[in-house]
C-alpha cells in the first residue's frame, strides 16, 4: 500500500504519524509531502522512517482547486500499489486494517454533504484517513474531473455547498468534501470501514 501525508508547519505530528504507520506496516510505501513548507525537518523525519520526501508549492489555498488531489494521485502513480491512503498528520495507525474493500469505491469514516441536485445529503469519506483501491485512483485520474473548471472556480455550487462557515470562506479547500463531490459525480460509492475512526475536530481555544 501507499500512504501519503501532507505536512505544513507540524513536524512533531508528522513524526508521530509516520512512526505509527511504519510500526504497523513496515514495508508500506510512505510519501511525505511538504505543502509549501521547505523546512529541512521534513526530509529528516521522512528519512528516519523510510519515507519519500517531496517538497512542493502550497496547494491548500482555494485558488489551487483540485491541484492537491492531482499531486496525490500523480505521486501514487509513479509507483502504484494495491491501495492509496491519504491521511492527515494527526492520524495514527494502531493495527493493520482488515477486509479492505476492492473495486470501484473509496472508504473510511463516513459523513454527509449537500449537493445542489439532491434533496438528501450524500455520504463522503472524512479526510483524516481516506482509502482508495487502485481501480478507483485510475478511474478518477482518467475521468477528467481533476481538471473540471466548475470544481476549481465555483466551490459554493460544487463541493462547498452548505459549507460556507469554514473552508471556502477562509480561502482554503476541503480535500474530503472535494473528493466526495468528485466521487458522487462519478458514481463511486463511499464505504464505511469499521477499522477506521476519523472525525473533524475544531479547536475552539
Amino acid at each position: 500500500m501507499t500512504v501519503a501525508v501532507t505536512t505544513y508547519r507540524d513536524a512533531p505530528l508528522l513524526c508521530q504519524c509516520l512512526q505509527s504507520v511504519r510500526r504497523v506496516y513496515p514495508s508500506a510505501r510512505l510519501v511525505a509531502i511538504a505543502d509549501g513548507w521547505d523546512h529541512p525537518a521534513v526530509r529528516e523525519i521522512a528519512d528516519r522512517h523510510g519515507a519519500e520526501c517531496h517538497y512542493g508549492e502550497r496547494l491548500f489555498p482555494l485558488a489551487k482547486g483540485t491541484a492537491m488531489w492531482r499531486r496525490y494521485f500523480a505521486l501514487y502513480r509513479q509507483r502504484p500499489t494495491d491501495y492509496l491512503f491519504r491521511i492527515d498528520t494527526d492520524t495514527l495507525f494502531h493495527r493493520p486494517l482488515t477486509n479492505l474493500p476492492q473495486g470501484l469505491c473509496y472508504f473510511g469514516s463516513l459523513q454527509e454533504m449537500e449537493v445542489l441536485d439532491r434533496t438528501q445529503k450524500v455520504p463522503f469519506v472524512q479526510g483524516g484517513c481516506i482509502g482508495f483501491p487502485a481501480e478507483t485512483v485510475e478511474t478518477i485520474w482518467s475521468s477528467g474531473m481533476l481538471d473540471d473548471q466548475a470544481i476549481n472556480e465555483h466551490p459554493h455550487t460544487t463541493w462547498g455547498v452548505g459549507f460556507s462557515r469554514y473552508m471556502p470562506d477562509r480561502g482554503l479547500i476541503s480535500v474530503d468534501k472535494m473528493m466526495g463531490y468528485i466521487a458522487y459525480r462519478l458514481g463511486i460509492n463511499a464505504v464505511r470501514h469499521e477499522d477506521i475512526y476519523s472525525h473533524w475536530y475544531v479547536n475552539k481555544g
